[in-house]
């Protein structure tokens, strides 16, 4: 892509993208996670369950409930119509949710405030931190009551990072670090301090 893409222009090369690599082998993203010393001195961990191509979170979730973390996955609140976060309890019953993506039957809410980890996916990441989604704005208001203290962490194949800048919009909830089944990127020199 040349000059300054629209997000609707990102968003179709992301699907172009997503057609090439759908019979990519299987990757594990846990293995560059559990380097980071940000990740294992985390008591809590929010984490989404994978819808289509997004990373595989299986491994990530177990790991955590083994090690003690409490762990929390986006579940839709049908009177607000939006995502918030619901505790993932071991061996919990799952049901499909809104868009058809699995989430607790028996819902313990709990705020995004609460975890110290916060791992997302998207369509692509740049750089610079910058997320792009599916467009409806689902995480960005998700994650608009975080505390400073909690660590954004887009997981991403290598092939969604882009290699131009993506436009961010004012409302765009930049992420601290990107891990991919190779290790952590640093998104900007602040966030140095948290891996």
């Amino acid at each position: 892509m040349v000059g300054s893409a629209s997000k609707d222009e990102f968003r179709a090369e992301a699907q172009r993208l997503r057609t090439l690599h759908a019979n990519d082998p299987a990757a594990s993203f846990l293995a560059p996670l559990v380097t980071l010393n940000c990740f294992r001195r985390a008591s809590s961990v929010a984490i989404y369950i994978p819808f289509g191509l997004e990373p595989e979170t299986a491994d990530i979730i177990a790991h955590c409930h083994e090690s003690g973390k409490r762990v929390g996955v986006p579940a839709w609140l049908p009177e607000t119509r939006r995502y918030d976060f619901c505790s993932l309890p071991c061996g919990a019953d799952m049901a499909p949710g809104h868009m058809r993506i699995p989430e607790p039957i028996h819902k313990n809410w709990t705020p995004v405030s609460d975890y110290d980890i916060v791992l997302i996916p998207a369509l692509l990441f740049d750089r610079l931190g910058t997320r792009l989604g599916h467009g409806k704005g689902y995480y960005d208001r998700l994650l608009s009551d975080r505390s400073p203290h909690t660590t954004l962490i887009g997981l991403a194949f290598d092939w969604q990072i882009a290699k131009q800048t993506l436009p961010r919009d004012a409302h765009d909830v930049p992420m601290d670090l990107i891990v991919t089944p190779q290790g952590a990127v640093a998104v900007s020199p602040l966030c140095h301090h948290r891996t």
